[in-house]
């Protein structure tokens, strides 16, 4: 799974995530977009402060904006 986000100084930064895993994250807010990019059927999922699931995506299509929520963790599996 490819994440991209912007922060409020407009920088990118692409991150994949390879293992199948949950990422917490830091400082993870501002627009940009994502794609999974994974193999089969596989669903990821973006949490919130709470843990409560923000969204949930599979593989395919383009790339996917993204609200500019902050995330505290992602699940590529």
């Amino acid at each position: 799974m490819r994440q991209r986000l912007g922060s409020d100084d407009e920088r990118l930064e692409d991150l994949f995530f390879y293992n199948c895993n949950r990422y917490y994250l830091s400082d993870w807010n501002g627009e940009g977009d994502y794609v999974n990019n994974q193999t089969g059927n596989v669903t990821s999922y973006f949490y919130g402060q709470s843990g409560n699931v923000m969204t949930s995506f599979q593989p395919g299509g383009e790339p996917v904006p993204s609200k500019g929520d902050p995330l505290w963790s992602i699940r590529n599996c």
